[in-house]
C-alpha cells in the first residue's frame, strides 16, 4: 500500500543523506590528492 512506499522512501532518503556526507568527505580527500598529485606533475614534466 502507499504507507509501505512512504516508509521506504523516508528510509532511502536518510540513507542517501549518510551516503552524501560519506562522498563529500571522500571529494575533498581526493581534491586534497589531485593537489599533491598537481605539484608532483609540475615538478617532473616528463611524468
Amino acid at each position: 500500500g502507499g504507507r509501505d512506499s512512504e516508509e521506504g522512501g523516508r528510509r532511502f532518503e536518510g540513507r542517501m543523506k549518510r551516503e552524501e556526507r560519506k562522498i563529500s568527505a571522500t571529494s575533498i580527500y581526493f581534491e586534497s590528492m589531485t593537489d599533491k598529485l598537481d605539484v608532483i606533475t609540475k615538478l617532473e614534466p616528463n611524468v
